[in-house]
């Protein structure tokens, strides 16, 4: 928590929580996994996600328009 925003800490858990961003974070474990690391994903295709999230929101709002 050496960031300004993160500046000063009174409550540790109520700053994470509530002042903290997707920006602090540089590492996710899960399960012993590494799944997150220095702003890379290691375990996923972000590109193809990506892709695939766009076809379903298309998809979706299609549906929407046909009702």
């Amino acid at each position: 928590m050496d960031k300004m925003h993160l500046k000063p800490v009174y409550n540790p858990l109520s700053h994470v929580i509530y002042s903290a961003g997707g920006q602090d974070v540089s590492l996710t474990v899960c399960d012993g996994e590494v799944l997150y690391q220095n702003g890379k994903f290691l375990t996923v295709d972000v590109e193809t996600i990506s892709r695939e999230a766009e076809k379903a929101v298309e998809w979706a709002l299609k549906r929407l328009k046909s009702r």
